[in-house]
């Protein structure tokens, strides 16, 4: 008895794995779309930013010591090469007193020595210990100088303090960070640009064909045309788009860092195409993969590696990858894999 249920048991094995095989071969229902083409001409691409100065600068002090006359304030104002900041200057300045005065004895040491050794009524060990010492005492002079001169911090350029990383007459280390100061006469307009507005605008001459235009939020009437324009050789991090830096002269201090707005890329008619667009739901991604769709072919699918463009609204551009006569997969795709059946839903 106990054999015939065994043999009982593998029957109903056998059959359950049967069925399991059969209920996989089912075709899976899925809708389907072709991407829809549209013409570009006469439409500006649009991108976000945020305006950024354009120098930033983390100041330190080249020696340690105590900060002296500490007013400083956010939003201060310095001219190119004033002085920020001070640090007790009194051990700098007896130590250049001390060196000048080595420095002058042994000058004038060498030079005698020197005189005597040209008329060979000195021997030559007693010339190059001279030297040696006139060296010497000449370096430590112009260190002990460089010392008090770097009890000044100085503005690099015209600009304003942004943030202040110390506390008043504290004793501050050597390359320790004290202020962060900005230049707000230019501003650095960034944005991230898809791979075929890129080409089109990474060389100069090319770009003199384009028409760009800047817009902040707080004031979207006002147009505003970059002196300057530079992308990025590269993809940046996310490897799909290339940053776009704008330049834009700030004399009147108009414009701060951090406002955002809009910039707006008109390419010329010769240059645009007409591009293929798809819902964002029929767009899959694996970090290993990228971004990809499938497309049925017959009753299969196979996944196709695309190229994103331009987002609007739901639908986003496809700029390789596809072509318009093909039949991409909107519904249930994480139940799919590579050659799968399906049949598509009318």
């Amino acid at each position: 008895m106990r054999r015939i249920s065994y043999i009982l048991l593998l029957g109903i094995l056998l059959s359950a794995c049967q069925k399991n095989t059969k209920s996989e071969g089912t075709n899976l229902p899925v809708e389907v779309i072709s991407p829809i083409k549209k013409t570009e001409i006469g439409r500006s691409r649009e991108y976000t930013f945020l305006s950024r100065p354009y120098n930033e600068t983390v100041l330190s002090f080249r020696i340690n010591g105590p900060v002296l006359n500490f007013d400083l304030r956010p939003g201060q104002a310095f001219s190119k090469d004033s002085t920020i900041l001070s640090i007790d200057n009194r051990d700098f300045l007896i130590r250049k007193q001390q060196t000048e005065a080595l420095y002058s004895q042994t000058n004038q040491e060498y030079k005698r020595i020197e005189a005597l050794y040209k008329k060979n009524n000195i021997s030559g060990s007693n010339y190059e210990k001279a030297k040696a010492d006139f060296l010497v005492a000449k370096s430590n002079y112009e260190t002990a100088v460089n010392a008090l001169s770097d009890t000044h911090l100085s503005a690099p350029y015209d600009g304003y303090i942004q943030n202040i990383h110390i506390e008043p007459f504290q004793d501050v280390k050597a390359t320790e960070p004290i202020l962060t100061f900005i230049e707000l006469d230019r501003l650095k307009i960034e944005t991230y640009i898809p791979e075929e507005v890129a080409l089109h605008l990474y060389d100069k001459e090319k770009q003199k064909l384009c028409q760009i235009e800047i817009h902040f939020d707080t004031a979207p009437e006002r147009t505003i045309t970059p002196s300057d324009l530079y992308v990025s050789k590269s993809t940046t991090n996310n490897n799909l788009s290339y940053l776009l830096t704008a330049i834009v002269p700030n004399p009147d201090m108009e414009w701060l860092g951090g406002m955002s707005g809009i910039l707006s890329i008109d390419l010329p008619k010769e240059e645009r195409s007409q591009n293929l667009w798809l819902p964002l739901t029929a767009i899959c991604h694996r970090p290993q993969k990228g971004d990809y769709v499938w497309v049925v072919k017959g009753d299969k699918v196979n996944s196709v590696p695309v190229k994103l463009g331009e987002q609007r609204n739901n639908q986003i551009e496809i700029v390789e990858g596809i072509t318009e006569n093909d039949l991409v997969v909107l519904t249930r795709q994480r139940f799919l894999s590579e050659n799968s059946t399906v049949t598509i839903q009318k």
